[in-house]
């Protein structure tokens, strides 16, 4: 559904993109929630599992901002998925205040099982779209992104 405001040109372009935007991110937002719940599992903590996973050890400040999450927000993910035994808090010998975050073997487990069903799910969504449109897609994604207000 397209925007009913009836502006300039290039504002009612500008709302009726933000709106598919939204709803699209919504969608997979939704798709991947129910998804998750399988594996009881948060969008926060499967992005730090995944993480870990495919980048490997690394302090709590670095996954936050590999995931985007803020520092308060990291600590209760990686908290709660220590709690589970999914990932492990080594002291850093190099700087003893830092603390590196590991996968355990059960957290390998899960994400090594969730992952590929993950991105199944994913590749379900977004088969609609040619390779080319999905290159362009990501673009135009990072372009905004990386747009400062």
């Amino acid at each position: 559904m397209a925007t009913h405001y009836k502006g300039k040109s290039r504002d009612v372009k500008v709302l009726d993109a933000y709106i598919k935007l939204s709803r699209c991110a919504d969608s997979i937002r939704t798709m991947e929630e129910k998804f998750l719940s399988q594996y009881n599992l948060t969008s926060g903590q499967f992005g730090c599992l995944e993480t870990l996973y495919h980048l490997g050890p690394m302090c709590q400040k670095e996954i936050g901002q590999k995931i985007f999450s803020c520092e308060g927000n990291i600590t209760q993910i990686i908290d709660n998925l220590e709690k589970r035994s999914l990932v492990l808090r080594v002291r850093s010998e190099e700087d003893r205040r830092y603390f590196i975050i590991n996968l355990t073997d059960k957290g390998k487990e899960l994400i090594g099982t969730s992952f590929p069903d993950y991105l199944e799910q994913l590749k379900g969504k977004m088969s609609c779209l040619s390779d080319e449109e999905l290159k362009n897609l990501g673009q135009i994604c990072k372009t905004v992104g990386l747009k400062s207000a």
